[in-house]
């Protein structure tokens, strides 16, 4: 994934079965930016903030089910960063 303001790219991701999750994000944008993933308003994980040219990555064990992801630097997630991704 790239975070870039005020979006990621994807913004909507399906993964067909339960199991482990490697979540890479790579900060295209000019902001430092994060990713959190929620479920029922519950963080599960993510990665740490981080600066404008660099990536990060973070591995979670996800069941079937939908998720929430955004950006918790500033108001970036008010500002649209944020996303869905679905574990089929």
């Amino acid at each position: 994934m790239v975070a870039k303001e005020y979006s990621f790219d994807p913004s909507a991701i399906v993964v067909r079965g339960p199991g482990t999750l490697r979540i890479a994000l790579s900060n295209g944008g000019s902001l430092a930016h994060n990713l959190k993933l929620m479920k029922d308003g519950r963080e599960l994980g993510g990665t740490p903030s981080f600066p404008s040219g660099q990536a990060e990555s973070v591995r979670l064990k996800l069941a079937r089910g939908d998720y929430d992801f955004f950006c918790t630097v500033g108001d970036h997630e008010e500002l649209g960063m944020r996303g869905t991704l679905r574990v089929d």
